[in-house]
């Protein structure tokens, strides 16, 4: 389902040069499990969403044990492949030596 979204955010909307599009995981609360040790996991949710126009561009679930916001967020640009426009990002990706 989440490919045919795309398919259709692609073929509808088309991001111009100065547009905002903000950039955001959230973890999926009850997901976690072996919660108090160091053995946790959760999933959680990044998405693409423009601001000017409203929608979602883009959403990816991961696993924390398996991924990282920071991984996740570098490949769905990476995948957008957009030029000319401005993202807005929280502090996590403020990383110096990433």
């Amino acid at each position: 389902m989440a490919q045919q979204f795309e398919q259709w955010v692609n073929s509808t909307f088309t991001l111009e040069p100065g547009e905002w599009v903000a950039v955001d995981g959230k973890s999926i609360k009850g997901t976690v499990t072996a919660p108090g040790t160091a053995y946790q996991n959760f999933i959680s949710l990044v998405s693409l969403y423009s601001r000017q126009q409203g929608i979602v561009l883009k959403s990816q679930q991961f696993e924390s044990k398996q991924d990282s916001e920071l991984k996740v967020v570098q490949t769905m640009l990476e995948a957008l492949d957009l030029e000319g426009v401005v993202f807005t990002l929280d502090a996590l990706h403020c990383q110096k030596n990433y």
